[in-house]
């Protein structure tokens, strides 16, 4: 029993389960059960004990007091009513238990749903749900409970995973009545948990077909009540099943589970995610932004680098899925330090790297295409920039430049008399080879140079002007 104060931010631990009736020295181990509050005490009903895939449904109820820190033996379940894996609920001050597997993990999924008086410690049969599932988790809101998720378990027929209920089930107390919605659940999965916040159900995590590298679901699915409509929500730092969520102060706490399809204890999950509840009308939406100018290359230059943030000034999760390149693609770029996908957590931002390295001249553009789970979803930030052509494209008719002494001893002197802001020159050698370059009026050490001739070449970018000289070194 591990305990967690979201005032202090704290874990504590708590006592143990008591003997198991069959091992006396040893404390009970329970799993696949929706815990429930109940007169501040925590209840467990219908809930697996032993090794898969031939667990055996636990034959009593179990009572958590938090304020004393001890459990407690409860009520003996009816033979005939006991399963694992069920969904349950408290309504009225009634225990609802929906679903659930017989059999352990090899088969018998039921669609049973029956009341729990304990006040009176009675049972009751109620109408089946219209589908029998497992490895669930329900909810009530309104007068109603909901079943989402889920699947049929089958392990003998080799459909451990592969059953999964896409129908969402609604019982209504007033009329004492099931029936189904229209609207599926977007991602169907075992293993899920489901929580109320506001007028949503959300279904979190889950195992099943369509998972990534045979990792748990990330996905958060929400489905409104009143309209009947299911959107997607951040996803899960790191996806889970076979854990509970609770929803407490407008925050949803979700902890530990596995990381992996199936389990064991290398893909068990010890850490916690927190979801907050978004600002009343608040769009989930990545900041980006909207173009990036690369101006013009210097003549020098063979690339460029400018950093932008993708920021999340929201209260939720923004998970980067995938960033390409579309268009000029050989001429831009982008790099991270991250590994995709990635998420930006709330007021958080992701620094992204673009770069510039034209394979000719001319002016150039692309888009950098995001991908990712905000509502503004694919972001694009047009990229663009120029590449000068060689020197020897350029009309020489460059004036005002003035280049003394020729010959040359040590010290050449460059002077522009207008001044331009963008005046570029380079010294190339006999054989072709740039041996000094620069920008503006300059005064030029040739002191280290062998003695012969040299050219001179200046260009203008602003006006795109050039002039060439031939220079002797004695």
């Amino acid at each position: 029993m591990n305990i967690y104060d979201p005032i202090i931010k704290d874990w504590a631990k708590g006592t143990t389960l008591p003997p198991s009736p069959d091992a006396p020295s040893k404390a009970l181990e329970i799993h696949h059960f929706q815990a429930v509050a109940y007169d501040h005490k925590i209840y467990i009903i219908n809930a697996f004990t032993g090794n898969y895939p031939s667990e055996v449904p636990v034959d009593r109820i179990y009572i958590y007091d938090p304020t004393i820190d001890n459990w407690s033996e409860g009520p003996i379940i009816p033979v005939e009513r006991r399963r694992g894996s069920a969904g349950v609920v408290v309504y009225g001050g009634k225990f609802y238990i929906a679903g659930g597997l017989i059999n352990g993990h090899n088969s018998d999924y039921v669609p049973w749903f029956d009341e729990y008086n304990p006040q009176t410690n009675e049972w009751k049969i109620l109408p089946d749900a219209p589908n029998a599932r497992d490895h669930f988790q329900a909810v009530v809101h309104n007068g109603k409970i909901y079943l989402a998720g889920g699947r049929r378990t089958s392990v003998a027929t080799g459909q451990t995973n592969n059953l999964t209920v896409a129908a969402i089930d609604v019982f209504d107390f007033s009329s004492q009545t099931w029936e189904s919605w229209p609207n599926n659940i977007p991602t169907p999965r075992g293993g899920c948990s489901s929580v109320i916040l506001g007028d949503d159900l959300l279904v979190i995590g889950g195992e099943g077909p369509g998972t990534v590298n045979n990792l748990a679901f990330n996905k958060t699915e929400a489905l409104n009540l009143t309209t009947q409509t299911w959107r997607t929500l951040a996803p899960l730092d790191n996806g889970r099943h076979a854990t509970q969520a609770i929803a407490y102060n407008n925050k949803i706490y979700i902890a530990s589970g596995s990381k992996a399809n199936g389990g064991s204890g290398s893909t068990e999950l010890s850490n916690q995610e927190i979801y907050h509840l978004s600002s009343t009308g608040e769009q989930i939406t990545l900041t980006i932004p909207d173009s990036i100018n690369f101006g013009k290359l210097d003549y020098l230059a063979s690339e460029k680098t400018i950093t932008v943030n993708l920021s999340n000034s929201t209260s939720q999760n923004i998970q980067i899925k995938e960033i390409s390149v579309r268009g000029n693609a050989p001429d831009f770029c982008f790099a991270t330090n991250q590994i995709f996908p990635y998420t930006i957590k709330p007021f958080s931002n992701l620094p992204l790297d673009l770069c510039f390295s034209p394979r000719g001249a001319g002016l150039k553009s692309a888009y950098i295409d995001i991908n990712h789970s905000g509502s503004n979803n694919p972001a694009t930030i047009r990229v663009y920039g120029e590449k000068p052509g060689n020197i020897a494209s350029i009309k020489n008719k460059l004036t005002g430049i003035t280049i003394y002494p020729n010959p040359v001893k040590d010290y050449l002197n460059l002077i522009d008399s207008q001044n331009r802001k963008s005046l570029y020159w380079e010294i190339i050698n006999s054989t072709g080879n740039k041996v000094i370059h620069g920008n503006n009026s300059q005064r030029i050490d040739f002191s280290e140079l062998p003695k012969g001739f040299y050219i001179v070449n200046i260009v203008s970018e602003k006006p795109s002007e050039k002039m060439s000289i031939k220079i002797l070194r004695d």
